[in-house]
């Protein structure tokens, strides 16, 4: 033999002289031999991946073999044979005895056999008869040799074995291979049939030798509102829907001639008059034996729409660019026209464009600021941390803030105080956040009010020096008319100068007031009135006996109107105190002061005795009244006396 490789046989026979005899035949014509003497033992070999060498003949047999250069392994039951074939997979073709002794025969271990892998099994057997025969041609169909045939014959038969079992194996993958292939069509065949079925867009297929209508898909007709019938059979200028297209076999002779034509904003007209523009394409390419041409029938409509939609979106775009050019140049024109510095920051806190006064205030240039992080401008001077709590910190919680001051020292400029007001805009074109910062310089305010401060505390140190002096000669002349009561003897001389001494008590208290104030020009009428009732009350030695209720509401008065009224208030307090509680006897007063708007009232009352019927303040003689009347006119206001239980005296006037 002249294969490469050499044949490994499994020989199963249980006649261990007929097996050693064939093996030896076997093995003279190249063939490598296993045998067994049991069907078991052969499938058992078969089955198995290491390579098993089972030797039944003594060694006195053996031996004589081997020199002719086999390996020889020699099993006698079908029980080994399986066995011994469930252990190799080298094993290329099986001898298999049929009758086998006891346990099961060779037909029954070929079975066994031929269910664990595909394998050529070559029947040897005495047995002719046609039955035993047949039988074994149901398990395999690779021969069947008579036991006393020639071991030409036998070698004959394995060789023909192995050609079928080849042939069958190649024809096994052709036919696998053939079957891939025919899959592969009719998948191909179904991709190509769905295709042209659900394409948007119609197809008619013809035949190219003679323009006949030979396919249509459901698109075309779904588009035109024609059957499939009015398509078929006809030629492809013999539609008259298609006229416009190839209305003349002279065109068709250019689809012919072409493989690849191409029409477009063609007129179609559907079944129900409607005219539809169409973009037509045609394709020659050959199908087996013939030429075909596939027309493809596209509605541009829609897509037309869209390009004069476009086209007018980009007319419209145009324009709206041109404005927002024309609005971009305003606006860099308004922020240029600012006098105080204004920034514009996009989101990530980088410059978007400057007025020209940042410029120039700030001495930094263009090309060192725009598309720059705000912190890094001018050599990083502008990392100031109160900026970056405005921007990062306080700006995102707020739309807007004003009035925010930053102090910092620049390099270029020095020492700048700037109030920063920024708010937060969204573009409503698309969304985006923009800050805008506008910077004002404030360091030359800063320091005339620094000055215009420092002349304001001096001239409140002089008003307080001022009143305090006032206050001072007041007390002095107080002091006087005390002294120069004393020395008086005249009751009426001695009352009148305590009386003057009161009204300049009174005057005491306003100035004194008025020293404690913050502007020297208007004090609360509460603080004033609470101290000047105590004062007036508590110069009689009977103040004592007297219940004073006050209920005075807190409104400010301007000092000269203060005035008039603490001189009122004292006036009516002390004709109270000098008449209403003769003999020590003891009383109540109460004061009160409201506020309605801008009418001011001041109610006095007492439970005393009372004011005689024949005095008032238009008649009255006395100098008080008068005075009271005379100071109630000179405020615009009014004053009346009510006699009750007492007396009760109410005074209004405008604040």
């Amino acid at each position: 033999m002249n294969e490469k490789k050499q044949k490994l046989i499994l020989l199963v026979e249980d006649e261990a002289i007929i097996a050693m005899s064939q093996k030896m035949f076997l093995e003279r014509y190249g063939y490598k031999v296993v045998t067994i003497n049991t069907g078991e033992k052969a499938v058992e070999i078969l089955t198995k991946d290491t390579e098993i060498e089972l030797a039944f003949l003594p060694e006195s047999k053996k031996a004589p073999l081997e020199v002719f250069g086999y390996q020889v392994v020699l099993a006698n039951t079908a029980e080994k044979a399986v066995e011994i074939f469930k252990q190799n997979d080298d094993i290329d073709l099986v001898l298999m005895d049929i009758d086998l002794g006891k346990g099961m025969d060779g037909t029954q271990a070929a079975e066994i056999i031929l269910k664990q892998r595909d394998i050529p099994i070559l029947f040897l057997s005495n047995h002719t008869e046609p039955e035993v025969v047949s039988k074994t041609e149901k398990i395999t169909s690779y021969g069947y040799v008579v036991k006393n045939s020639t071991i030409t014959v036998l070698d004959a038969s394995i060789k023909m074995a192995f050609k079928l079992f080849d042939a069958y194996k190649k024809l096994e993958t052709e036919l696998c291979e053939r079957k891939k292939t025919d899959e592969k069509l009719r998948a191909s065949e179904i991709r190509y049939r769905r295709l042209f079925e659900t394409t948007k867009e119609g197809i008619l297929i013809l035949d190219a030798a003679t323009g006949m209508i030979v396919e249509v898909n459901p698109f075309l007709i779904s588009l035109l509102g024609y059957s499939h019938a009015v398509f078929m059979g006809k030629a492809i200028w013999d539609i008259g829907f298609l006229k416009d297209i190839v209305g003349n076999k002279g065109k068709f002779l250019e689809l012919q001639k072409s493989d690849y034509v191409r029409y477009e904003n063609l007129p179609l007209e559907t079944a129900g008059g409607k005219i539809i523009d169409v973009e037509f394409i045609s394709n020659a390419y050959q199908v087996g034996d013939s030429r075909v041409i596939q027309c493809n029938i596209r509605d541009i409509t829609e897509r037309k729409e869209i390009a004069e939609g476009l086209e007018k979106t980009r007319k419209e775009f145009a324009i709206l660019k041109a404005a927002a050019d024309d609005t971009s140049e305003f606006s860099q024109s308004v922020i240029n026209t600012v006098r105080e510095p204004l920034i514009v920051l996009d989101k990530d806190l980088r410059v978007v464009t400057v007025s020209r006064s940042f410029y120039e205030v700030f001495m930094v240039k263009p090309e060192e600021t725009v598309g720059q992080l705000i912190y890094d401008l001018g050599n990083k001077q502008w990392d100031i941390p109160r900026l970056r709590e405005l921007l990062e910190k306080i700006l995102p919680e707020k739309a807007s803030f004003e009035n925010y001051e930053v102090e910092h020292d620049f390099t270029a400029i020095g020492k700048r105080i700037m109030l920063l007001n920024a708010r937060q805009v969204r573009q409503a074109s698309d969304k985006r956040r923009i800050i805008l910062l506008a910077i004002e310089d404030i360091t030359v305010r800063k320091d005339a009010e620094k000055k215009i401060n420092a002349l304001l505390d001096e001239k409140n140190m002089i008003l307080k020096e001022v009143h305090h002096r006032i206050k001072n000669s007041m007390n002095t002349i107080k002091c006087l008319l005390a002294l120069q009561s004393i020395s008086l003897t005249d009751p009426i001389a001695v009352d009148a100068l305590k009386d003057t001494e009161s009204r300049v008590q009174s005057m005491m208290v306003l100035y004194d007031k008025l020293y404690r104030s913050a502007d020297y020009i208007e004090i609360p009428i509460k603080g004033y009135l609470s101290a000047l009732i105590g004062e007036i009350i508590g110069n009689f030695p009977h103040s004592d006996a007297i219940q004073v209720d006050m209920n005075i509401d807190d409104f400010i008065l301007d000092a000269r109107k203060m005035q008039s009224v603490g001189i009122i208030i004292n006036e009516l307090l002390t004709n109270i105190m000098k008449y209403a509680f003769p003999d020590g006897r003891r009383g109540r007063i109460e004061v009160s002061a409201t506020l309605n708007k801008t009418n001011a009232t001041i109610r006095i009352q007492d439970n005393g005795k009372g004011v005689p019927e024949g005095i008032n303040f238009e008649n009255s003689p006395g100098f008080g009244l008068m005075l009271v009347r005379t100071l109630t006119e000179q405020l615009g206001g009014s004053i009346r006396l009510e006699r009750t239980q007492g007396t009760i005296i109410v005074f209004d006037f405008k604040i």
